[in-house]
């Protein structure tokens, strides 16, 4: 016969199982008339340790479901947690995101404004060479004149 607190996965089925082979050693012994003395007493004490046995199981069944609702209740915690966690990311990651979509607008702005003023650079270089090509064509008629 198995150990009954060994762990074996379902401790009622367990228990509904020794449950019935307590029923079946009564029936036994109730048709089996024997010497009442000495088997009466083996008797209660098997019976003894079988009820025992089943308090303890059932003990151990209680505490499994105990431990069940704890579990439940970390698992449901855990759950709380990551959710508020994930709000919070995603809160933050739109706040970057805007902030980000701010810098590129605001430095669009200003590479517009960079390229305003480099157009306005070349068209000034362009105006000086111009002049100093006509310097250099005025200097070279003076030096022509003697």
């Amino acid at each position: 016969m198995n150990n009954p607190i060994e762990p074996d996965g379902n401790l009622e089925q367990r228990v509904e199982h020794i449950e019935r082979e307590i029923k079946r050693v009564r029936f036994a012994l109730d048709h089996i008339k024997v010497d009442t003395g000495s088997s009466r007493e083996s008797f209660d004490a098997i019976e003894q340790k079988q009820s025992e046995a089943l308090k303890l199981l059932r003990g151990i069944a209680q505490g499994q479901a105990d431990h069940g609702e704890k579990f439940d209740a970390q698992r449901q915690e855990l759950h709380t947690h990551a959710e508020t966690w994930l709000k919070s990311l995603q809160e933050n990651f739109d706040e970057v995101r805007s902030a980000l979509v701010e810098i590129r607008t605001t430095q669009g702005s200003r590479n517009e404004r960079f390229d305003h003023i480099d157009t306005r650079f070349d068209k000034q270089d362009q105006r000086m060479d111009s002049m100093d090509s006509k310097l250099d064509q005025i200097l070279a008629l003076l030096q022509q004149k003697p």
